[in-house]
């Protein structure tokens, strides 16, 4: 999942831009979700407990401006994209000084949002890490992302599982989700997080994987696995 933040004083824009986001239709194959703060300064507290990718910025903000806002996500998010949403031009040049990804004018948002998120989501995806590195007694393991079938977690021990191996370590399936979701990873049951390019066919409450082995299906993850399933291989 692709997590979006938006941060504008005015709700007018605020509304327009969360309602332009849910309706575009992306080019890759990726859920996003949306939130929406009207102060820099309560984006930026929200970020303790939310990994944003993408954040979409009001250069001028009353409480703390569109530029220094973006310094203080930079240094705890380095690989976030940052794109300004302004009614002026004069502060394109100041962008570099933030490594902004692109400007939209507010008079050009229901002509440019589409093109400019679609391009986001494709520098995002292609600058992400094809594999996922776990930490195992101290030794940091990359696991190609394609190659994992699920994780699952018993306490706090999680099985990182491939057709040919499985990793146990230390983390949560959150944490994981938050990583690995724009990769089509969703949790199907409390104790479980499946990689649905890894599923065959799904049933009432159980999931049947490409190498015939089966993981439980909630009926409270049912919907939403139903939904990244298709769309990853629709």
């Amino acid at each position: 999942m692709i997590r979006i933040a938006v941060c504008d004083d005015e709700e007018i824009y605020l509304e327009m831009i969360q309602k332009l986001i849910k309706n575009l239709e992306l080019s890759y194959k990726t859920r996003i979700s949306v939130n929406t703060y009207k102060n820099g300064y309560k984006l930026l507290e929200a970020m303790a407990s939310k990994r944003f990718h993408i954040f979409l910025i009001d250069i001028e903000m009353p409480d703390i401006d569109g530029m220094a806002l973006s310094q203080k996500i930079n240094k705890i998010r380095p690989n976030s994209i940052i794109i300004f949403v302004t009614n002026f031009v004069d502060y394109w040049q100041k962008g570099y000084e933030v490594r902004a990804f692109r400007y939209i004018l507010k008079s050009q948002l229901r002509r440019e949002l589409a093109r400019c998120i679609n391009d986001a989501v494709k520098e995002l995806i292609s600058s992400a890490s094809p594999s996922y590195t776990i930490k195992v007694f101290g030794e940091e393991i990359p696991i190609p992302i394609s190659e994992i079938l699920y994780f699952t977690v018993k306490k706090r021990m999680i099985t990182a599982c491939t057709s040919t191996k499985s990793y146990c370590f230390y983390n949560t399936l959150e944490a994981i989700e938050e990583d690995l979701g724009m990769w089509g990873f969703v949790r199907c049951h409390k104790g479980y997080l499946v990689n649905c390019s890894q599923i065959a066919s799904l049933k009432y409450n159980t999931i049947t994987l490409k190498n015939k082995l089966q993981l439980p299906l909630s009926r409270i993850h049912s919907k939403e696995t139903r939904k990244v399933f298709f769309m990853i291989n629709s």
